[in-house]
């Protein structure tokens, strides 16, 4: 009798240790727009802007968001965003956040840069070698709209490196 009982005990514990979910940044990539693997030196990525990644007074925003698995080591990070003066003098803030859980309910932001659009293009430098290093994280553009004027998002990229 006394074995039966070990048994079933022995049972529902190991029922309960394969009910369990184990979740990693992996499975959360259909809720971002970029995934860095860099167990498998997936370190850099580039997003070429388009018609639709201009921000102004009608579309006061821009975000891409990007999630790093495996990051095992302590990496420095750099990033270059191009930004292209359509109209007007945009005056733009554009800030890369992180947060280290997906359900966190705010960014931390990282760094901050502003532009005073003119005609012509600019490009905004983010060295992050000394910030903390998060699992998640966003790039937000966002537009004065008290300023009349369009500008856009030419070219974003990332990269980490030891």
């Amino acid at each position: 009798m006394k074995k039966i009982v070990v048994f079933i005990i022995a049972l529902l514990f190991m029922e309960a240790a394969f009910g369990q979910s184990i979740y990693s940044v992996r499975n959360l990539k259909s809720d971002v727009d970029i995934y860095l693997d860099l167990k498998k030196d997936i370190t850099f990525f580039q997003v070429n802007g388009g018609i639709a990644d201009t921000v102004g007074v009608a579309d006061s925003s821009w975000v891409k968001t990007f999630s790093v698995d495996n990051l095992y080591d302590v990496l420095k990070s750099t990033a270059k965003m191009t930004l292209d003066s359509i109209k007007g003098s945009p005056r733009i803030t554009v800030t890369q956040e992180g947060k280290d859980f997906w359900d966190d309910a705010t960014w931390t932001t990282v760094l901050t840069k502003t532009w005073y659009g003119t005609t012509g293009d600019t490009t905004l430098l983010f060295d992050g070698s000394t910030a903390k290093h998060y699992r998640f994280y966003r790039y937000n553009v966002d537009y004065d709209a008290k300023v009349n004027g369009q500008a856009r998002i030419t070219r974003l990229q990332h990269k980490f490196y030891k």
